[in-house]
């Protein structure tokens, strides 16, 4: 996307040619640069619809020799339709910098409209977006220094469709009794959540913590969607699946990623898992919170014993709040197959808030994964394999047929009614 805004003195260029970048529709008129947020098909998944249409990241550049003041408007036809919320957005001069919260009287609905009053100094370039933008290429060096630092293994497991590697960061030598934990983040690349596996590796790194955790291995896979981060997607790969929502791991056309990372974790078989995500525009409509499984999917009275107890741990962290719905179950997401195939106990799509900074959502990241490690401490691959009685197998059997065959034959009859 560029667009040119000429006045006597200035021009002002409207880019987004940079990796990573959110453009969407404009039109200019004058000092008012109306624009709309680039639409990307909304993903259809057990029954359910979710848009991630929602994010924006472009550049303006005053070529001039004066200030020049703009207004820019999102999803609006006019500059006076009402907003009441303070938007949360982040700037920066050059996309290897570091994004800081933009400071000025912006207003937003808290969904997909936005007014943004603007000044730009002569010669000043800005680039703009309403979340934690983290270029491609920055986090790259950032996490192969932080694998450096904690004496990680990276393991290539393959590329994604835009060529680009997917890879994972291993810490310490796996063998049949050790402790499998596995981390990512990354589905979504608007959602800044690369916080937490950055605040993770941090921790990892120092030494006495290897020490600490030394029966421990732990696999950090901190851009599960390479391309999001490069193309700018807001919840897909660059063949328009949602890796969250669609995992389908045995589609290696379509999503490689996905196909990747299954066969990654059948080599790993993680014992706990970890996935960070995070809320940015919807303020104060969403708080972060753990998605929380309900305890009947896991094999095991110590297993479950152990998910209960982290789970506690999270929910005092969150003010008591978790997701316990059918999104912590639904058959077609990676926590979801993991439990089935290696009782893996997942805290997946695990949210915090942006709205509540940046340094303290990577701080309840690590306050987490500290709380989790203790409660796991002492415990070894074995304890995952501890069967049920017969009244246990037949109830989660029961419940496995539920969530793969009963449940999605009722919502398709409920659409076809609707419909």
């Amino acid at each position: 996307m560029r667009g040119l805004y000429q006045t006597d003195d200035n021009m002002i260029e409207i880019k987004s040619d940079f990796s990573g970048s959110i453009p969407g529709r404009y039109r200019i008129k004058w000092a008012n640069i109306y624009m709309a947020m680039r639409e990307e098909t909304a993903t259809q998944s057990d029954g359910k619809t979710h848009d991630y249409s929602c994010h924006f990241a472009f550049d303006l550049k005053n070529s001039g020799n004066t200030s020049e003041s703009l207004y820019i408007s999102f999803g609006c036809e006019s500059v006076e339709e009402e907003m009441v919320y303070d938007a949360l957005l982040y700037a920066a001069e050059n996309t290897q910098n570091e994004f800081h919260r933009l400071k000025i009287f912006s207003k937003t609905d808290t969904f997909k409209k936005y007014h943004i009053p603007l000044t730009l100094e002569a010669g000043q370039t800005l680039y703009i977006a309403n979340f934690y933008y983290r270029s491609h290429e920055r986090l790259q060096k950032l996490f192969e220094y932080l694998a450096g630092m904690g004496k990680a293994v990276r393991v290539p497991n393959g590329k994604s469709i835009g060529c680009r590697e997917f890879s994972c960061y291993r810490y310490g030598e796996p063998s049949s009794e050790s402790l499998n934990v596995m981390i990512s983040s990354g589905f979504h690349f608007p959602e800044g959540d690369t916080i937490a596996t950055e605040k993770i590796m941090e921790h990892l790194s120092l030494p006495e913590n290897r020490k600490k955790y030394a029966d421990t291995v732990f696999h950090v896979i901190p851009k599960v969607n390479p391309d999001g981060f490069f193309y700018g997607y807001n919840g897909c790969n660059h063949a328009g699946f949602n890796l969250y929502w669609e995992f389908d791991e045995n589609d290696t056309e379509k999503c490689p990623e996905v196909h990747y990372l299954w066969q990654y974790c059948l080599m790993a078989r993680p014992n706990h898992y970890f996935d960070f995500h995070s809320y940015i525009f919807q303020l104060h409509r969403k708080k972060a919170f753990p998605y929380v499984k309900p305890l009947y999917f896991y094999q095991g009275a110590l297993v479950r014993d152990k998910a209960l107890e982290i789970s506690r741990d999270l929910m005092a962290f969150c003010r008591g709040k978790q997701v316990c719905s059918f999104s912590t179950y639904a058959p077609s997401v990676l926590a979801t197959k993991l439990t089935w195939v290696f009782n893996t106990v997942t805290f997946a799509k695990y949210h915090f808030a942006l709205f509540d900074g940046i340094r303290e959502s990577a701080d309840l990241a690590l306050k987490s994964f500290e709380a989790a490690m203790q409660h796991l401490q002492g415990m070894k691959a074995a304890d995952w394999q501890k069967k049920d009685n017969l009244s246990w197998h037949f109830f989660r059997e029961l419940m496995r047929i539920w969530v793969y065959q009963v449940r999605p034959f009722l919502v398709k009859v409920k659409n076809r009614i609707i419909n």
